[in-house]
C-alpha cells in the first residue's frame, strides 16, 4: 500500500463522523468489527492477507473507536454532570480576558485540569489578568446546547465545554510567569505592534492571517471573506507554515547553511509557532505535516506531502476525535488537501509553458496558472465545509481564491517584515517599516476590496440545506468510488465520465432546495427570555418581527438570511425598552432590511435618545403586508394586546406577543389552525384551534390551566415548549 498514514487519515475522519452521532454501545460494535475484520484477514485459508488494504482499515477503526471511548468516558461525561450546577470555582486563567461589550471573558484552567469559559461583569479595579490565580464564588456552569438540546460537539474540539458566569471574582494571587506566559505575552506584543501601525480593518486581517481566527476582524468583512469562500485565509493552515517554512528556507539558503541545520531552524520555528497560536487544531496538523516533511531527510526517506497530511490528521485524531468538528480543522485538511493533489500537476505545467522562446512570457503564463490551479484547488475543497457551517454556498469561491489568496500572502510577508524591523530603533530602518506596514495595508485592502466587489453579485452566494448537501456528498463519493474501481479495473475511459456524474450529483442536490416547493414557506418562532421573535420565510424572502425587551436574541441569526440572493423584505420592531432601541443602528447594518417598521414609542425613545433609525424607517402600528406574493400576514399592536396573523394558501396562525390573550376580542378567529401564545394559555381556547403551542420558560407541563385544556377538542394537539418553533406553512 503506498500512502499507509493517508488511508489511515481518512478512515478516522469517517469513522469520528459516524460516531459523534452513535452511542457507546455503537462505538463498541464498531470496534468489535474492527476487531473481526482484523482477525479474518489473519486467518491463512481466507485468502485476505493479499488485501492489504483490511489491516490498514481495521486498526484505523479499533483505534479512533478506543480513543472515542477513553476520551468520552474520562473527558467528556464527568463534565456534563456539572451542567445547571452552581459552585466555588478556582483556578489559573489560561486566555488574556477580553472586554466584551462590558463583560470580560476568558478560560479558566482549575486544578482538576477542566478548562472553563468565563463571562464575569468588566470592573474598573480587580480586573484578572492572564495567568493570575483567581476564585469565583456562586458561579453558575452550564454546558453549550445545539438546537436539539444536545451538547456542542464543536465545542468538545477544543476541550473546553463548560461555560460559567458570576458576579465577580477574587485575586488569590497574580500572574505565574512561566515559558507559556512569555509566548502570549509576546503575540500580545506583536499583536499591539500591528495595531499601532496599522488601522482597523487591516490590522483586524493581519493578525487573523498571522494567527489565525476572525474575533479581531469587523462583521462586514468577515461575512465578505464568507461569501467569497476565502474564509480558510483566516484559519492558519498549511499553506500559511508552508510559506513561513519556505521563507526561512529561502533566507537560510543564501547563506549556504546545510540542508539539515535549516531543516531544524524551521522544526524551532513551528514549535514556537504553534506556542503562539496557542495550539490550534488548524496549526497543529499544518505543524505536524510539515515536521514530517522536514524530519524526512534524517531518515534517509522520500518524503509524500498526502502521507504526512494522513499522519497528522492520525496524530490529532486520535488524541481527540471530537477534532473533526473544528471549523478551523476542516477548513485547514480540505484547503491543504485541494493545494496538494492540485500541486502535483505544477511540473506538467511548468514543462509546457518552459517551451515557449521569450521567457519572461513562460514564466508569466506558468505563474498565473499554477496560481489559478493552487487558488481552484483550495476553494473548490472548502467549498462544502464552508456550506456545511455556514449554510451558504460560495458560487465565485475559486475565483475568489485566484484572487486574493496571493496578495494576502504576500500581504503577510510584508507585515511580519515590518513587525520585524519596527522594534529597531534606526530612523533609517524606521522608514523601511512604515513604507512595508503601507505596502501591507495597501494589500489587505485590496484584499477586502476585492471580496466586497465580489459578494455585490446577487448570486454569488446561495442558501444550502445541509440535509440535501450531505446525500449530494454521500452519493457523488459512492458514484465516485464506483467509478474509480471501474478505472482501476477495466474501462480506462470512465475516469472522466465518473468526475462529471460526481459533480453534477452534488450541485443538484445543493440547487434542489432553491426550488419552488411549499417547503421553504416556514415560519419560526425563537423565545427570547419571556418573549417571541418571528420569522417569515417564502423562498429567499424574509420578514423579522423581533418583540423581545431583552438584548437581541443571536439565535435569531439561524433563521435570518446568509445567502446574498436573499433578502429581508421587511423588519418589524416592537419592543420598547431604550436599552434593545440602542441596537436599531447596529442591527440594520448587520441584517440589511429593504424596510423597517417601528411603532410610535419606539420613534419616541429614539428621538429622545438621539438614537439614528434605519434608512427606509415606517411609523406604524398595524397594516397588511405580502410577502413574495405567497404568504399574507398582519400585525396589529393596540394598547392591550399585540400579535401576529400569518395566512399561506394551506394554513393560518395566530401569534400572541404581548397582553391579553383572548385575541377575539380584536379580531376575528374563527378560521385559525394554530394558535401560539406567549407564556400564557387563553381561558377558552378558540373553537378552530387544530394544535396550540405554548412559548416561553415557564414550566407549562405542571400548569393547571394547561392540564385543564388537554382534553378539549379530538384534532387539538396542545403542547409546551421551550426554545424554537417551526411550522411549514
Amino acid at each position: 500500500m503506498k500512502r499507509p498514514m493517508l488511508v489511515s487519515g481518512i478512515t478516522m475522519i469517517t469513522v469520528s463522523a459516524l460516531l459523534m452521532n452513535l452511542s457507546k454501545v455503537g462505538a463498541i460494535a464498531m470496534l468489535l468489527i474492527g476487531a473481526l475484520a482484523f482477525v479474518l484477514f489473519l486467518i491463512k485459508p481466507l485468502k485476505l492477507r493479499r488485501f492489504v488494504i483490511i489491516p490498514a482499515l481495521s486498526l484505523a477503526t479499533i483505534f479512533i473507536c478506543t480513543s472515542f471511548l477513553t476520551y468520552t468516558h474520562f473527558k467528556i461525561e464527568p463534565l456534563l454532570k456539572y451542567d445547571g450546577n452552581t459552585s466555588y470555582i478556582s483556578g489559573k486563567v489560561i486566555t488574556a480576558p477580553v472586554n466584551n461589550n462590558g463583560y470580560l471573558n476568558f478560560t479558566l484552567k482549575t486544578d482538576e485540569n477542566i478548562k472553563i469559559d468565563i463571562t464575569l461583569p468588566y470592573q474598573d479595579e480587580a480586573n484578572p489578568k492572564l495567568y493570575d490565580y483567581i476564585s469565583i464564588n456562586n458561579a453558575q456552569l452550564y454546558v453549550t446546547k445545539n438546537d436539539n438540546y444536545q451538547f456542542d460537539l464543536s465545542r468538545a474540539s477544543d476541550g473546553i465545554l463548560l461555560n460559567a458566569k458570576g458576579a465577580s471574582c477574587e485575586i488569590l494571587w497574580e500572574c505565574e510567569k512561566t515559558p507559556y506566559y512569555y509566548c502570549l505575552y509576546f503575540r500580545e506584543i506583536v499583536s499591539n505592534t500591528i495595531n499601532d501601525y496599522l488601522l482597523s480593518p487591516s490590522s483586524g486581517i493581519l493578525n487573523g492571517l498571522i494567527f489565525g481566527g476572525s474575533k479581531d476582524v469587523p462583521d462586514n468583512i468577515a461575512d465578505a471573506f464568507r461569501n467569497g469562500g476565502i474564509s480558510h485565509l483566516l484559519a492558519v493552515s498549511g499553506l500559511h507554515t508552508s510559506l513561513w517554512c519556505g521563507l526561512i528556507l529561502f533566507l537560510l539558503k543564501l547563506f549556504k547553511i546545510p540542508k539539515k541545520i535549516r531543516n531544524i531552524f524551521c522544526i524551532i520555528f513551528l514549535i514556537g509557532f504553534c506556542t503562539v497560536t496557542g495550539f490550534t487544531p488548524s496549526v497543529l496538523r499544518s505543524s505536524l505535516m510539515s515536521l514530517v516533511l522536514l524530519t524526512s531527510p534524517f531518515a534517509k526517506s522520500e518524503p509524500d506531502s498526502l502521507n504526512s497530511l494522513g499522519f497528522a490528521t492520525t496524530i490529532l485524531l486520535l488524541s481527540n476525535p471530537y477534532i473533526i468538528f473544528s471549523l478551523s480543522f476542516q477548513l485547514s485538511l480540505c484547503a491543504t488537501l485541494g493545494v496538494l493533489l492540485v500541486s502535483r500537476y505544477e511540473i506538467k505545467v511548468h514543462r509546457f509553458f518552459s517551451k515557449i522562446k521569450f521567457k519572461p512570457l513562460g514564466s508569466f503564463l506558468n505563474y498565473i496558472v499554477c496560481s489559478f490551479m493552487l487558488s481552484a484547488g483550495a476553494g473548490l475543497f472548502t467549498m462544502p465545509v464552508s456550506a456545511l457551517n455556514f449554510n451558504v454556498l460560495s458560487v465565485v469561491s475559486p475565483v475568489t481564491n485566484i484572487l486574493c489568496v496571493k496578495p494576502a500572502f504576500y500581504a503577510m510577508i510584508c507585515g511580519t517584515l515590518g513587525i520585524a524591523t519596527s522594534y529597531i530603533e534606526v530612523s533609517f530602518i524606521k522608514k523601511i517599516s512604515i513604507f512595508l506596514f503601507d505596502v501591507t495595508d495597501f494589500l489587505l485592502n485590496l484584499v477586502s476590496e476585492i471580496s466586497f466587489k465580489i459578494s455585490d453579485f446577487t448570486y454569488c452566494t446561495i442558501p444550502v440545506h445541509k440535509n440535501w448537501l450531505l446525500n449530494g456528498l454521500v452519493l457523488g463519493a459512492v458514484i465516485a468510488g464506483i467509478g474509480y474501481l471501474i478505472y482501476r479495473i477495466k474501462n480506462k475511459k470512465t475516469l472522466i465520465a465518473t468526475v462529471i456524474i460526481t459533480i453534477a450529483v452534488i450541485f443538484i442536490n445543493i440547487f434542489i432546495p432553491l426550488l419552488p416547493t411549499p417547503y421553504h414557506n416556514t415560519l419560526t418562532v425563537v423565545s427570547s427570555g419571556n418573549n417571541l421573535n418571528v420569522i417569515v420565510r417564502s423562498g429567499t424572502h424574509y420578514a423579522y418581527i423581533i418583540n423581545s425587551e431583552s438584548k437581541y436574541p443571536y439565535a435569531v441569526y439561524n433563521y435570518l438570511p446568509k445567502a446574498t440572493c436573499e433578502s429581508l423584505d421587511y423588519w418589524f420592531v416592537t419592543y420598547v425598552s431604550y436599552e434593545s432601541c440602542i441596537d436599531l443602528e447596529r442591527m440594520n447594518n448587520v441584517i440589511h432590511p429593504k424596510e423597517t417598521y417601528i411603532t410610535p414609542a419606539i420613534r419616541k425613545i429614539c428621538i429622545n435618545k438621539n438614537i439614528e433609525l434605519p434608512e427606509n424607517t415606517i411609523i406604524s402600528t398595524r397594516g397588511n403586508y405580502t410577502l413574495n406574493n405567497e404568504i399574507n400576514f398582519e400585525i396589529i399592536d393596540t394598547y392591550r394586546t399585540k400579535y401576529v396573523i400569518i395566512k399561506s394558501n394551506e394554513k393560518t396562525v395566530y401569534i400572541h406577543l404581548y397582553g391579553n390573550t383572548d385575541l377575539s376580542e380584536v379580531v376575528d378567529t374563527s378560521d385559525g389552525d394554530i394558535f401560539i401564545y406567549n407564556s400564557e394559555i387563553p381561558e377558552e381556547i378558540p373553537p378552530s384551534a387544530k394544535e396550540i403551542i405554548i412559548s416561553g420558560e415557564s414550566d407549562f407541563i405542571i400548569n393547571s390551566d394547561y392540564n385543564k385544556h388537554l382534553d378539549q377538542g379530538e384534532n387539538l394537539h396542545l403542547t409546551a415548549k421551550d426554545g424554537d418553533i417551526k411550522i411549514n406553512l
